[in-house]
């Protein structure tokens, strides 16, 4: 939830938890006291966000807003500069380039070899 104005310093001085304030630059004080940070907030243009009724967080409206890590046109130059590699599974031999060229001598025939016994003597 949001609060602002009077709701905001309303809801700080019933509440006993904790609260982070984020300064303009981004610097945040933590485990601050929720009535001295009402009182610290006094008249300035702040936002508080928090759930059930608790504040935990406390950020200055004229915080400028982090943009994205990278820009789209950023990623086009740089994919321009390093175009993408060919799928590694693609195959660049002719189809059956890779096939084991038959050796009958070796194949299996299903047939046991011939045993001979030679008794002596």
């Amino acid at each position: 939830m949001k609060f602002t104005g009077e709701k905001l310093r309303a809801v700080l001085i019933a509440q006993w938890e904790s609260i982070t304030l984020v300064a303009a630059n981004g610097t945040e004080r933590r485990g601050i006291g929720a009535r001295y940070a009402a009182a610290e907030i006094e008249g300035a243009a702040v936002t508080g966000y928090g759930s059930n009724g608790v504040v935990v967080k406390i950020v200055e409206d004229d915080m400028p807003r982090r943009g994205p890590f990278v820009t789209r046109r950023d990623l086009a130059a740089v994919m321009t500069d390093f175009p993408r590699l060919p799928h590694a599974d693609k195959n660049p031999q002719a189809p059956g380039a890779k096939e084991w060229a038959p050796q009958p001598t070796f194949a299996h025939t299903g047939h046991a070899g011939k045993v001979s016994t030679v008794n002596f003597g």
